[in-house]
């Protein structure tokens, strides 16, 4: 390739046209990148390999695709994710030239990068080398601006608003978006901002990669944007295709059918009951959901090699090309699947390693999949509702067009979900209180955060309630407070709810008000759900089980309905707090049964465990 030196918007296509010609006829941009670049970096010095990671070729096509508008990679860990832009970018500079801007979630990065890792693959390979200008004119050649014959490359951090919303150019490269700057008063987010440059520019490209971290992160609500494809890759014993996916639990993706799970020996575990790491590593393995056959790590590479990839949106935007992959995929050594087994095992020690390892490794948002593994477990336990003792609740979650409710029964601190749904009256919720023939003690309503008014709340369980003297007591109103506030309890000790001195007033502002009040019992919510994450989980000696015919998909993912989130307060304390992992995510159900845990413990029926050492406490953080 020889050195171009055009002045004019001609001269410089003829000489693009000149160098071009000894390229071979029909190369695909893989094959181009994997005979022309070579990597000049510590940790990848060589040539532009695509062995063992086939799955990049389509990737680097859509570089040349007119038709693609909007590319998004959700990829994992060491998956080649950057170098794949590096090529597809240097591929553009001599074949598709134009104006480049690389966004990265800082200036300091920008800089680091681009002086680590692009720039020496620009020099170390012989087509773009021929490019950099020297002499008078190598001062266009500098760390954040890149002058290579018609192609300018920019590097900003995305905490530089001037240099993201100056100058257009036809492709822009976003890369670790969840990290970026979100932009304040008066200044749109640095994804926007870079967006806009793209504007009136004839086939722009807005590449868009990124870690995932929450459901409602940017990336990953871009990748429900597109397309979502998926890499699909054969089985070496039958051919039956297959996606990667650590477990059931584990994936935030519907279950297909066609996954092959991560499995290894089970009985690998020392006489003290934990793991050995070791013979883990040896006995990881993937599980082909056809034939059952067991596949081993060495055979990846083959399998990558005749993988493809495969849409799984029904409806997408035109030109929006999305594509998840996590590093089950990659075939370096430290994502073979026994490393990932005993990383995984490692990291379930705490809550920030579990997340850290969905979020990497998985390349999936974390929605606190820690909490699912026992579903199984937990709707094949029992306790008997018509045992001796057994006590039945009902729990009821108010909302502005209907009512969520929760049956459980209670035997010696075990409990059972035994009914669960939605209603649309109070009369229903009368009707399924006398179906279980539950007491008017046994009813919990919910006056908190919700679209019922409170007084339509007080005045209907006055309503269901005896008169106790000045009061009424029967249905059980209630009002969930934020945080683990604890206060001193009937009979001693320290408890998380108190009821209110003087009781509300149910029938304010009617002929009814004054002559009595009912009773109203705050609770610490956090508390309480610190409690039901730990019994989900099945630690300590209580049972608590879903029937069959509760656990439905709507049950579980009400119940997977918040998250906790590390928040950092007033005088820089760090805080637990459990959050909705997204706005449209429901979590009604989820509040029934943190009620349920409320009367259980309010009435005698369950004993709540020490405060100190519960999840979400300083003693208990480091989960």
């Amino acid at each position: 390739m020889r050195k171009l030196t055009c002045a004019g918007p001609e001269a410089v296509d003829r000489a693009w046209r000149a160098g071009m010609a000894d390229v071979p006829t029909g190369e695909t941009v893989a094959q181009w990148c994997a005979r022309s670049l070579r990597f000049d970096e510590s940790s990848n010095h060589g040539p532009f390999e695509l062995a063992g990671h086939e799955y990049i070729a389509d990737v680097l096509e859509d570089f040349a695709r007119t038709d693609v508008q909007d590319e998004v990679l959700v990829w994992g860990s060491q998956t080649r994710k950057t170098g794949t832009l590096m090529g597809g970018v240097a591929w553009c500079i001599l074949h598709d030239p134009c104006g480049f801007l690389w966004v990265m979630p800082s200036l300091g990065l920008a800089r680091r990068f681009s002086r680590q890792r692009f720039a020496r693959m620009l020099r170390r390979s012989e087509p773009t080398a021929a490019l950099i200008p020297h002499g008078a004119g190598r001062h266009e050649f500098s760390m954040l601006e890149m002058v290579l014959q018609a192609s300018t490359i920019n590097f900003v951090g995305s905490n530089s608003p001037a240099n993201l919303s100056s100058n257009p150019c036809r492709r822009i490269v976003l890369d670790e978006v969840d990290k970026f700057d979100t932009g304040g008063a008066g200044e749109a987010d640095a994804v926007s901002l870079a967006e806009q440059r793209t504007k009136d520019q004839p086939s722009p490209q807005r590449w868009k990669t990124s870690t995932p971290t929450t459901a409602e992160g940017l990336i990953w609500r871009e990748f429900e944007l597109g397309d979502q494809r998926r890499y699909l890759l054969p089985c070496p014993h039958c051919g039956g295709e297959m996606l990667l996916a650590w477990s059931k639990q584990y994936t935030v993706f519907p279950l297909r059918g066609d996954e092959g799970f991560v499995s290894w020996d089970q009985t690998a575990k020392r006489s003290d009951g934990s793991w050995d790491l070791d013979l883990v590593e040896r006995s990881a393995h993937v599980v082909c959901p056809h034939c059952r056959g067991l596949i081993r790590d060495i055979q990846k590479p083959g399998m990558i090699a005749r993988g493809r990839w495969q849409a799984t949106a029904s409806q997408s935007a035109a030109g929006f090309v999305s594509r998840h992959l996590s590093s089950l995929y990659a075939p370096g050594p430290e994502t073979a699947w026994g490393r990932l087994a005993v990383k995984f095992l490692q990291s379930k020690a705490t809550l920030a390693g579990i997340h850290a390892f969905v979020n990497g490794c998985l390349a999936e948002p974390f929605v606190r999949q820690d909490i699912g593994r026992e579903r199984y477990e937990l709707v094949t336990q029992r306790v008997p509702a018509d045992a001796s003792g057994a006590v039945k609740l009902l729990t009821v979650d108010c909302q502005h067009d209907c009512f969520w409710f929760v049956v459980r029964v209670w035997l010696a601190g075990d409990s059972e979900a035994i009914d669960a749904g939605r209603l649309t009256t109070w009369e229903e919720i009368e009707a399924k209180q006398a179906e279980h023939g539950i007491p008017n003690a046994g009813v919990l309503v919910d006056s908190g955060f919700g679209a019922r008014s409170d007084k339509e709340v007080y005045s209907h369980c006055a309503q269901h309630a005896e008169t106790a003297g000045s009061w009424r007591v029967g249905w059980l109103s209630t009002k969930g407070l934020p945080g683990r506030e604890l206060w001193p309890g009937r009979h001693g000790g320290m408890v998380p709810w108190t009821e209110t001195k003087d009781g509300v007033e149910p029938f304010w502002g009617t002929s009814l008000a004054g002559r009595f009040r009912i009773p109203l019992l705050r609770f610490s919510a956090d508390w309480f759900k610190d409690v039901l994450s730990d019994l989900r989980r099945q630690k300590g000696p209580h049972k608590w089980s879903v029937r069959p015919e509760v656990a439905t998909e709507t049950y579980w993912k009400h119940l997977d309905g918040e998250t906790l989130v590390l928040k950092t307060h007033h005088r820089g304390r760090a805080r637990w707090t459990w959050e909705l992992r997204h706005k449209r995510w429901p979590n009604h159900l989820l509040d029934c049964e943190v009620l349920q845990l409320l009367g259980a413990a309010y009435v005698g029926l369950f004993e709540m465990p020490d405060a100190v050492g519960m999840p979400g406490t300083p003693a208990d953080r480091g989960r």
